[in-house]
């Protein structure tokens, strides 16, 4: 064998496997930060699900308290509701959403 043989068998011999070992440990890498990043997500749209339904239990509760609800009050609350449901809240707000629903409309 001449020596250029030998050098590209050589060659080969060794980059080869180290670049798929870089393949594979960048590949590793973005897997987990990808993964990091939508856990990341679930948890901001967890918060804000909780913000919402706080929001929805106060203004409910006071409105059901008032004995009514103006228009605009109601648009807000359909408008909280629908993005709670959306973020993949469950039914316990439906109850005082549709309580307010049913209250007759007062001034705003």
């Amino acid at each position: 064998m001449d020596f250029w043989s030998e050098a590209l068998q050589s060659f080969v011999g060794w980059a080869v496997p180290a670049a798929l070992t870089a393949l594979i440990s960048l590949s590793v890498s973005l897997w987990r930060k990808a993964k990091s990043i939508k856990s990341g997500t679930q948890m901001l749209e967890l918060a804000v699900q909780a913000m919402l339904s706080d929001r929805l239990t106060e203004l409910t509760e006071r409105y059901i308290m008032q004995g009514a609800c103006p228009a605009c009050g109601r648009a807000n609350i359909d408008r909280l509701h629908q993005t709670y449901k959306a973020l993949g809240g469950n039914g316990h707000i439906d109850d005082a959403v549709q309580a307010v629903f049913d209250l007759p409309r007062s001034a705003a």
